[in-house]
């Protein structure tokens, strides 16, 4: 074997098993190992087997062994034929036939492994960790069949008795990409995270795939690693261009850590794989967040014109709108937020389709109302907003009934979201609402009257201009003959002759009379 071949490989396990943290003795048996009983692996082949050696390890003769070959192809042909349609009856006849060919050979580690991944994909976890676990007591050196019942194990939440078996598959097979992402998982479920990262990164480096370097990110991005969280999010999406989920977790990294221009322009990628009301929302608070505030306002809606019953997206509209000077907007604005907070506490349904708020928007309710009665303060409303605001109440004293309530909103990480002594009337706000849209249509029916008043106007100014021009063009053309012989004669003659009248004097007069006798 050549001596690059060996020092090449001697590096490969080395950088492979780094993140399992094995000692360099265990290292260097386990790169022995590497080199001399798996040298196929270098060639990206496996290592031929004789049918007789085959049928032997398996306790069957030669013609069993051609039979479970071929049910082996078949069920690679239906195998495939569901990878392409998907098609639940395609599984099931895999399923029996991969049974057929483990009834022929039921000493196989890799005919029971196959049946218990066909189970695995079926969604049959139970049938699917009892052929794994006969497969690994048959085979306890098969990477595949430690790896499945790693895989089903933690699939069925036992992430603990799962791991050593993933790890084991690691030991045996290292180039297994999706065996590092999986193990990777496992790390993140226990909240070993920097163990973590170095399995996704591994599984990144074999697989090369967006979703393995996404995940390496997201992991470094919880450990407040944020310049190496970049480089990853950054890689996930030259990976997969096309990957919308990157692209809206690199933004949204990207503006924790306050770079507002490369967030937006990481959400407009994202918005152009998906024109959804979300993705506008988050193109608008980067715009926001740099004060562009017309943009933002812009964004906003047309992500409303999207999701109209999305709280937060109308909230900062409204907000939006106040910045860049529409008053109106910002009113109208608020008070849909308004209503949909109000539609969803009261009924849970808001124009006919389910609307669910959140614990957070839950939260920011009374915020909502505090920027209606802003946006019509603002729009010399004072009375309407008078009445809002009285919707927001104090919570009762500790003796008065109904005190021994919990009060406030929790977020999922139990933290107060709003102040905890702001409580909502709802029946007030319900009062006070129809009032605010009867004041939005009055106003909306002077703008419109105010419009018309100015067409007309501008209209009747315009006619008005025009039919004295064409008065005027008119006169010009008929009388214009006539005026210049008028003009001419009292230029050049007058009552002396010959040079008289109120001209006549002139060098320039007399030379005109002169061309007009000729």
């Amino acid at each position: 074997m050549p001596q690059r071949v060996r020092e090449r490989a001697l590096r490969s396990v080395a950088t492979s098993y780094a993140p399992l943290t094995f000692t360099r003795a265990r290292l260097q048996m386990l790169a022995a190992m590497f080199l001399f009983d798996n040298l196929a692996f270098l060639d990206g082949q496996t290592p031929p087997r004789l049918p007789a050696e085959m049928a032997e390890r398996w306790g069957v003769s030669l013609e069993t062994l051609a039979r479970v070959e071929e049910l082996g192809r078949q069920v690679d042909a239906v195998y495939q034929e569901w990878v392409r349609s998907r098609e639940r009856g395609a599984l099931e006849q895999a399923v029996k036939l991969q049974t057929a060919a483990v009834e022929l050979a039921p000493k196989s580690a890799e005919m029971r492994a196959s049946l218990g991944n066909l189970y695995y994909y079926q969604g049959d976890d139970a049938r699917a960790v009892v052929h794994a676990r006969q497969a690994v007591q048959l085979n306890p050196n098969s990477p595949s069949s430690q790896k499945l019942l790693g895989r089903v194990l933690v699939q069925l939440g036992r992430s603990e008795e799962g791991l050593p078996h993933l790890q084991k598959a690691l030991s045996l097979a290292p180039q297994d990409g999706e065996c590092w992402y999986k193990t990777g998982t496992v790390f993140y479920e226990q909240g070993l995270y920097k163990q973590a990262v170095s399995c996704f990164r591994a599984a990144g480096a074999l697989r090369k795939d967006s979703l393995s370097w996404l995940s390496a990110a997201h992991t470094l991005h919880k450990l407040k690693e944020r310049r190496g969280a970049y480089k990853l999010y950054h890689a996930a999406v030259r990976a997969d261009p096309g990957n919308h989920d990157a692209w809206t977790d690199f933004a949204f990294a990207l503006s924790e850590g306050q770079f507002h221009a490369w967030a937006e322009w990481a959400s407009r990628k994202a918005l152009a794989l998906r024109g959804t009301g979300d993705n506008y929302f988050s193109v608008g608070n980067h715009l926001l967040s740099q004060r562009k505030y017309s943009d933002a306002r812009q964004m906003y809606l047309e992500g409303a014109a999207l999701t109209p019953s999305n709280p937060g997206l109308m909230h900062n509209l409204g907000f939006a709108c106040h910045l860049s000077g529409d008053l109106s907007g910002a009113v109208v604005a608020s008070l849909r937020t308004c209503m949909i907070y109000l539609g969803a506490t009261d009924t849970g349904s808001t124009h006919g389709s389910e609307t669910i708020l959140t614990p957070d928007e839950e939260g920011k309710a009374p915020m909502y109302i505090a920027q209606l009665g802003h946006a019509l303060r603002r729009a010399a409303e004072l009375h309407l907003a008078v009445t809002v605001m009285e919707s927001l109440r104090m919570p009762p004293s500790p003796g008065a009934p109904g005190s021994d309530r919990v009060g406030g909103v929790l977020s999922p990480g139990n933290k107060i979201i709003i102040n905890d002594n702001i409580r909502i009337h709802r029946p007030t706000l319900a009062a006070a609402l129809p009032r605010v849209q009867v004041c939005v249509r009055t106003y909306y029916k002077y703008i419109l009257c105010g419009v018309c008043v100015c067409v007309c106007v501008c209209v009747c100014v315009c006619v008005y201009i025009h039919t004295y021009i064409l008065i005027y063009i008119l006169m010009t053309i008929r009388h214009g003959s006539r005026g210049e012989t008028a003009g001419l004669r009292e230029c050049g003659t007058g009552a002396g002759g010959g040079g008289g009248g109120r001209w006549g004097g002139l060098p320039w007069a007399r030379e005109v009379e002169k061309g007009r006798r000729s």
